[in-house]
């Protein structure tokens, strides 16, 4: 996958936008990459899998920064829901600030 290809398919795609689709959407592209290929499963695979899956995550997230047209409407969520998520799990906030405040003393 290219970062080129990834903005075409969000743009033809409107649905592969919002967050809750991505894993659908990298599925997608992989899954008819391997079935093409007819690759055959293995640990090298599922290594090239999961590189694969993870260059796409990235080239997701680039492609919604530099243009606000291919964000999902849960885009500015997005800060909000992480935290939440690291207060349900119980960590501290500020923990960063504080530490940075320290040093400087």
């Amino acid at each position: 996958m290219t970062l080129n290809s990834i903005t075409m398919q969000l743009k033809v795609q409107p649905w592969a936008r919002e967050r809750r689709n991505r894993h659908d959407f990298i599925m997608d592209l992989i899954e008819h990459k391997l079935i093409n290929g007819y690759t055959p499963l293995n640990r090298k695979t599922i290594k090239d899998f999961i590189d694969e899956y993870n260059t796409c995550v990235r080239y997701i997230q680039i492609a919604q920064k530099e243009d606000e047209s291919l964000q999902g409407k849960d885009y500015k969520d997005g800060k909000v829901l992480v935290q939440q998520t690291v207060l349900g799990l119980g960590y501290e906030t500020g923990y960063k600030e504080f530490n940075n405040k320290v040093k400087m003393l």
